[in-house]
């Protein structure tokens, strides 16, 4: 087989074909089958501070990091097909469920930042995964809607100890779940006499599954959302969960209930225990949040059913309702800088938003709400602290300082494709005429900077420590742009070009 320099490859693509794939570039080479393998690079993963490019075409995982302000590169084989991959909370490791289930065994693989992989098997064919706040423990589970390779047992689960040498597995089948998972989740540590134990609920229409996954095996239980025979099912929609010596607290809204819904389970004594209350919030809950106050836990909602937000104490079952101005469907809770909870609401483009002084609420019902307008209606909302990025259906940004009530208009920007918090700045993409742009929001004084970028960018990474990186896959060649996360400075910028290419000639 003929190996071409690497600078050779490069040029053919970048500046002859800029094709998709090795094998159309006429005039390149002829007839080496290396050039016919596609190179499928998928947008970088975060591990460490490393970026991990996935090739599922080449079968390899491209590694780039910061080497001395340079960027270095190497490369590892990707050994699954992914059909569900996840990324820790502490940014750590990536985990990649195989889509294959060969001779009885499936796959998951354990990328850390160093780029090789450790495997794990399975033996039954999962379709999910989830992770717990703590980055410790994983949990596989079948997925709705995802193909079978096979019969399974919709109601089983295997959880994975991340933080053990070497990597511990434990398998449950919650008996009594009838119908298909809707999505899993799993609990902080909870320490009790016996050891450490995690909790994992699995939901379903109208019905939690519950696996407590202890140092001397596991026990399960049902807990039904709804009363047997009703009409309606009741799917959840959204859960909160929150660690209180030795019992795990759930906090739930669901589609078909107007009520929050809080589930104890005490994993103390011989068996599981369960408790349910039901707390009247308002007509069809959309979000929810915890919020801790000088009183005492409280459940802030808000509601499709009526332009209420909802503040409600879930040792008593009661709470305080008040009448918006207009229907916000989204929370953002958010601590203030006099220590108090506070909360950002806005509703899907709309252009009057809320600030919710959560203290107030009991004391001075309606006057603990204040509205905060927009120039349009807001379609995301990216939140650093009291600092909020707000998206607009147009072209146009908005900056609100919450602790200043203080809303700045930003525009130019053409088509937002991606914003990140990093460094104590909010960096936004954008494609405009004739190119892209970059800009920069310096968050303590809401100054802006922006620059024109011949690169058509993908999104918005971090780099190392102490910098910020573009990205562009969609030539399959790969180019990576580094620069630091102070001011923008085009001449301290690294760029990398067709680093998908390197050992392109080489078998899989």
């Amino acid at each position: 087989m003929t190996h071409l320099p690497r600078a050779t490859i490069v040029v053919c693509v970048r500046f002859l074909c800029s094709a998709l794939f090795l094998g159309a570039l006429p005039g390149c080479i002829d007839g080496d089958p290396a050039f016919s393998r596609a190179l499928h690079l998928s947008p970088p993963v975060e591990v460490g501070d490393a970026l991990l490019f996935l090739d599922s075409g080449r079968h390899r995982v491209t590694r780039l990091r910061d080497s001395g302000g340079e960027i270095a590169q190497d490369a590892t084989p990707l050994p699954v097909t992914p059909m569900a991959q996840v990324l820790t909370p502490d940014g750590k490791a990536l985990l990649l469920l195989d889509a294959a289930f060969e001779k009885g065994h499936q796959k998951l693989a354990i990328f850390g930042a160093t780029g090789d992989a450790e495997l794990l098997q399975f033996n039954t064919a999962f379709s999910g995964l989830s992770l717990s706040d703590d980055s410790q423990t994983a949990l596989a589970f079948h997925a709705p809607g995802a193909a079978q390779t096979g019969l399974v047992i919709a109601a089983e689960l295997a959880l994975v100890d991340l933080a053990a040498t070497p990597r511990k597995v434990q398998t449950a089948t919650i008996a009594g779940i009838s119908t298909q998972p809707l999505a899993a989740f799993l609990t902080p540590p909870l320490t009790l006499p016996d050891g450490t134990h995690r909790l994992a609920w699995m939901e379903t229409t109208s019905a939690l599954g519950i696996a407590d996954f202890g140092p001397k095996g596991t026990r399960t239980l049902v807990v039904p959302l709804a009363t047997a025979g009703a009409a309606a099912g009741i799917v959840p929609k959204r859960t909160l969960a929150r660690v209180t010596g030795s019992s795990v607290n759930l906090y739930l809204i669901a589609t078909g209930s107007n009520d929050a819904v809080h589930i104890s389970i005490d994993l103390a004594g011989a068996d599981l225990t369960v408790s349910l209350d039901q707390i009247a919030s308002g007509p069809q809950p959309t979000d929810i949040a915890l919020v801790d106050t000088t009183a005492g836990l409280r459940v802030l909602t808000l509601h499709a059913g009526a332009a209420l937000v909802s503040l409600l104490d879930p040792t008593t079952g009661t709470g305080t309702s008040i009448t918006l101005s207009t229907q916000s469907r989204h929370i953002q809770p958010y601590l203030g800088a006099d220590g108090k909870p506070h909360a950002l609401l806005w509703g899907d483009n709309l252009a009057v938003l809320q600030r919710v002084d959560i203290e107030d609420i009991e004391k001075k019902k309606g006057k603990a709400v204040h509205d905060v307008t927009a120039t349009q209606g807001v379609s995301q909302v990216t939140a650093l602290q009291n600092q909020f990025l707000l998206q607009h259906s147009g072209s146009q940004l908005s900056a609100y300082d919450a602790e200043n009530d203080r809303m700045t208009a930003l525009s130019g920007m053409g088509t937002v494709k991606s914003v990140r918090v990093l460094g104590g700045a909010m960096w936004v993409l954008g494609a405009v005429a004739g190119g892209m742009r970059l800009a920069r929001i310096d968050l303590t004084n809401l100054t802006a900077q922006s620059m024109e970028l011949s690169l058509q960018a993908g999104g918005i990474t971090a780099w190392g420590q102490n910098g910020v990186a573009l990205w562009a896959a969609g030539d399959g060649s790969g180019t990576l742009m580094a620069l630091p996360t102070g001011a923008l400075d085009t001449d301290s910028a690294k760029m990398l070009q067709g680093f998908a290419l390197t050992g392109a000639t080489e078998a899989p």
